[in-house]
């Protein structure tokens, strides 16, 4: 989570990654709370543009 998180930031994408304190659920779902998740947020008015800049971005750090 905060890696991925720390790469898509060096791609302009910004985002959190971590446990958001979140830890039991994550852990009833089989995630890592030491890798965590990484979390996104969309609005309306977010273009396509910018959700292939992500998925680009994604691309890369994945």
């Amino acid at each position: 989570g905060a890696e991925v998180a720390a790469d898509l930031a060096r791609h302009g994408i910004m985002c959190g990654g971590g446990d958001f304190y979140a830890q039991r659920p994550l852990a009833a779902m089989g995630v890592d709370p030491e890798r965590g998740v990484l979390r996104l947020s969309f609005v309306h008015y977010t273009s396509k543009a910018e959700i292939d800049k992500l998925l680009n971005a994604l691309d890369d750090v994945l």
